[in-house]
């Protein structure tokens, strides 16, 4: 988004919320957060936002809206596990794992990470809920992630990678 647009999504929400303008610094922080978002869906979820809440958005919750508009409903972790029941259900073995990676990655994901088809072994009133537990957490963090600006995690990494090599060097962090 440029600076010229992040300006116009600014003023709608001063205008909208009736607040004073946000200092210089403020504003800066608020242009490093969002400019990687598109313009058209930073409207957009500028707009939910004026219909849905009544105070002034965070910038989490602008990136948040703007996820959600992406990627739409999610699926809860009592309907990953029926949908997941139903793929060891309908498919064989061989089949099952591909069909349900290439349909509904995040559920995959976890299967996989979880032990895939012994999750079945067990009694599954048991299983169930642990399941749903583990895949709502999985889905929460897998939405943190995505709602991070583009550069975010690659520049952490680069960071944490100078701090292990100044430790290992002995020097102080």
């Amino acid at each position: 988004m440029q600076r010229i647009d992040f300006g116009k999504i600014m003023a709608v929400l001063n205008s909208s919320y009736k607040t004073q303008p946000l200092a210089k610094e403020t504003l800066e922080i608020w242009y490093r957060s969002l400019s990687d978002i598109d313009y058209t869906l930073a409207q957009k979820a500028v707009e939910k936002i004026l219909l849905t809440s009544k105070f002034y958005p965070t910038i989490a919750e602008i990136r948040e809206t703007c996820l959600s508009l992406i990627e739409g409903k999610k699926v809860t972790g009592l309907e990953a596990w029926g949908i997941f029941r139903k793929y060891i259900n309908l498919y064989s073995t061989a089949e099952n794992y591909e069909k349900l990676k290439q349909d509904h990655p995040d559920i995959y994901a976890l299967v996989h990470a979880v032990g895939g088809r012994e999750l079945l072994s067990g009694n599954a009133d048991f299983v169930r809920p642990e399941f749903e537990r583990m895949y709502n957490e999985h889905r929460d963090t897998l939405k943190k992630e995505k709602m991070l600006p583009a550069g975010f995690t690659q520049d952490v990494e680069k960071l944490r990678g100078t701090i292990y090599r100044q430790i290992a060097a002995g020097d102080e962090v």
